[in-house]
């Protein structure tokens, strides 16, 4: 069905967080039976503690993991065999835009406007973030949001590339972003690279961040990695799950007042959906 932003009803939006619940709920017990750490992140800690489960007009649910974690998470899903569910980032999708693992409902559609010429898989999602440690001199932290910020930049161009055959615009970007004519898988493993660089050489190092989006979230996604190794309990939708321990911290420094609901105009879907389909055979109830 076409929909935007605007006009995803109540029963729709729940109907597709229950979609996403089935994918939480698999992606908890494949955790669980392996013992891969990994917490609720962004707004699905804001779910957790003021809602119990979904924030009601939210469309996705957000999981953080310590890059050695996420990499081992990887690893072992080589041996998930779940036919319902499509483990999603550049070695699976080579087109996947992001250099993050989304799990992707199959049977299903949540197609974003933005990525919609992209000939990856589009199912109903949920997003798995790396964290990676920072370095501990400002110089260093600023040196590497360049080097970050770069690299995705010239993914965006690779993506408008993929979306338009006019030579010219082939041309400019010899000239103005080289980089961007290498391919998106390569891109992404260069961004993974550079993100995951001080990992063992500063693992003293007491903050870790989410860096896949360069200057704009290197320093306000920002955490203590002691509050990954310690994390508290929540109910999630009648699921106990993890949030990291200090998230008073991480909320205000993302959100400010995130206990206050924002103004009503704000209480709508962020992710530019204008195709869903939902996967029938998923039939979660809380």
């Amino acid at each position: 069905m076409i929909v935007s932003d605007q006009t995803l009803s109540k029963e729709l939006i729940r109907k597709l967080q229950l979609n996403e619940l089935y994918l939480l709920k698999e992606f908890n017990d494949f955790c669980s039976k392996h013992m891969i750490p990994f917490t609720l992140d962004f707004g699905s800690i804001i779910g957790a503690i003021r809602h119990r489960g979904f924030i009601p007009w939210d469309d996705d649910i957000d999981i953080a993991m310590l890059r050695w974690d996420y990499d081992v998470f990887l690893e072992m899903t080589k041996q998930w065999n779940n036919e319902q569910i499509f483990v999603q980032n550049y070695d699976t999708d080579p087109q996947y835009v992001h250099s993050f693992t989304r799990l992707r409902l199959n049977n299903s559609k949540a197609l974003q406007e933005e990525w919609s010429h992209l000939d990856v898989h589009h199912g109903i999602f949920i997003d798995i973030f790396p964290y990676d440690v920072m370095p501990s001199s400002m110089g260093s932290i600023r040196l590497h949001e360049e080097e970050i910020s770069i690299l995705q930049e010239a993914k965006l161009k690779r993506v408008k590339l993929l979306g338009d055959n006019d030579k010219v615009l082939w041309e400019r970007a010899k000239i103005h972003c080289p980089l961007a004519l290498n391919s998106m898988q390569e891109l992404n493993r260069m961004q993974t690279k550079v993100m995951s660089k001080y990992n063992e050489t500063h693992r003293d190092s007491d903050f870790v961040t989410h860096m896949t989006r360069g200057f704009k979230t290197y320093r306000e996604y920002r955490r203590r990695i002691h509050d990954h190794l310690r994390p508290s309990y929540y109910a999630f939708e009648k699921i106990l799950l993890p949030i990291p321990n200090n998230y008073q911290f991480i909320l205000h420094n993302t959100y400010g007042d995130y206990l206050s609901f924002p103004p009503s105009s704000q209480r709508k879907p962020h992710h530019g959906l204008i195709e869903l389909e939902f996967n029938e055979k998923i039939n979660m109830k809380i």
